[in-house]
């Protein structure tokens, strides 16, 4: 047996070794390559899964969205259709506000027809506003569609008007005056009260129910009488926060500067001005104690009247208690003083009869504890003024002293609510 290996066998096992060794490596490499290209494959495949979820929960998000705000402007839509069938909640205060404005509306297409002078009323009717579709039916804004009214247009200056509307609704609710109000209530003859007196309803005696305060204020007044004209006569309840000059011209009777004591062209009538209007210089308004405050906003002026006030001079013993001093002079103005005959005739003290007595001051509503100019001068010293200081007496017009100013109210004021006592006031419309 011949044991002999031919050395080109061996050489050509060794090759064989090697070859089949190189042929393992590369397929071993390949498995790797194959392996990692399967793991990249799931890799991206598990992002673009991922990313298809998170699409498709956004196209579902956007659908609901989509879906709410449809149902959304569905629920609106059947709400505003059903809300123009539908009977308003309005009160008759509302319907009193939607008369006046649909007169307003009217005028101003038709404004020929508008009250050619201040002394001259025009009246439109709810049912002439409804025909010539200013306002609907009656029954479109309340339920008790049994109702009817007017709308009276007054003028005030060249192109201001006053629009007071009345509304009756038979046993549920009438538009009241608040004239006629007060009228109505008990008139008495003595005791705390109300009196008719001078043709006029006077409010007389310490603890009198004549509180009143506008809508859209907090501010209180007090009725002082309702006069001849129906108009209401009201003086602030507090007083100026500033003490002011009633006057400073020079007088030939002191050869001073002491002051006139006549309103007209006075520093006080001035003053009055400036706080009806509320509009002081700007010198005024930077002194170290000058904070007035607003006594009528815009909307509440529309319910005061011009008056005449009576600003002529009153003897120191004069007894009359009907104006016929203080009113042989008279001055047209938006904002006044008290008169010295109202004061007086406040007071239910019998031993009140002349001007400077000092029992006037007795059961007097209108007494303070600080001293207020009133409006008009002594007959006597032509550079003296009355004031209240506990009862009257008069100083020298170029000191200073507090303001309460006087307005009128108009006739046709309505009443919103109230007694009249300081908690529950008349408060105004």
């Amino acid at each position: 047996m011949n044991n002999n290996i031919s050395p080109d066998k061996n050489f050509h096992g060794k090759e064989e070794k090697e070859a089949l060794g190189e042929e393992t490596f590369l397929e071993e490499a390949n498995e790797v390559d194959d392996e990692m290209e399967d793991s990249s494959f799931q890799e991206e495949s598990n992002k673009t899964g991922k990313e298809a979820l998170q699409d498709d929960f956004r196209k579902k998000m956007m659908f609901l969205f989509l879906i709410v705000f449809v149902l959304l402007i569905v629920v609106l839509a059947i709400g505003f259709v059903i809300s123009l069938f539908t009977k308003k909640d309005y009160t008759y205060f509302d319907l009193e506000d939607v008369m006046r404005d649909s007169a307003v509306s009217y005028f101003k297409d038709n404004p020929k027809k508008l009250p050619k002078s201040e002394d001259e009323i025009v009246e439109i009717t709810t049912s002439s506003l409804i025909s010539e579709k200013y306002m609907k039916e009656m029954d479109h804004y309340i339920k008790n569609g049994k109702c009817s009214g007017k709308v009276s247009v007054s003028k005030i200056t060249k192109n201001n008007y006053k629009y007071y509307p009345y509304l009756s609704c038979g046993t549920e609710y009438t538009t009241t005056k608040l004239a006629d109000k007060l009228k109505d209530t008990k008139v008495v003859t003595e005791g705390f009260g109300i009196y008719h007196m001078n043709g006029e309803y006077v409010y007389r005696g310490s603890k009198v129910n004549n509180y009143l305060k506008f809508e859209d204020s907090d501010r209180l007044f007090r009725i002082v009488k309702i006069d001849n004209k129906d108009e209401i006569v009201i003086i602030d309840d507090s007083s100026s926060k500033n003490r002011f000059i009633f006057d400073e011209r020079y007088n030939t009777s002191s050869e001073s500067t002491t002051g006139i004591n006549t309103f007209k062209n006075s520093n006080m009538s001035d003053v009055l001005e400036k706080l009806y209007q509320f509009k002081f210089t700007e010198e005024e308004e930077r002194g170290d104690y000058f904070e007035e405050e607003e006594l009528f906003t815009k909307e509440d002026k529309t319910l005061l009247v011009k008056f005449n006030s009576c600003v002529g001079a009153r003897g120191e013993n004069d007894t009359s208690k009907n104006g016929s001093s203080e009113c042989k002079t008279t001055y047209e103005t938006n904002l006044s003083l008290l008169p010295v005959y109202d004061f007086l005739n406040a007071s239910l003290d019998i031993n009140c009869t002349s001007t400077l007595k000092a029992d006037c001051q007795n059961y007097n509503y209108l007494k303070e504890d600080y001293s207020y100019w009133l409006l008009n001068g002594s007959l006597e010293i032509s550079d003296r003024v009355y004031v209240v200081s506990d009862s009257i007496s008069n100083r020298e017009a170029y000191e200073d002293g507090y303001v309460r100013a006087v307005a009128h109210l108009s006739s046709d004021v309505r009443i919103k609510s109230g007694t009249g006592t300081k908690n529950k006031p008349y408060i105004i419309r």
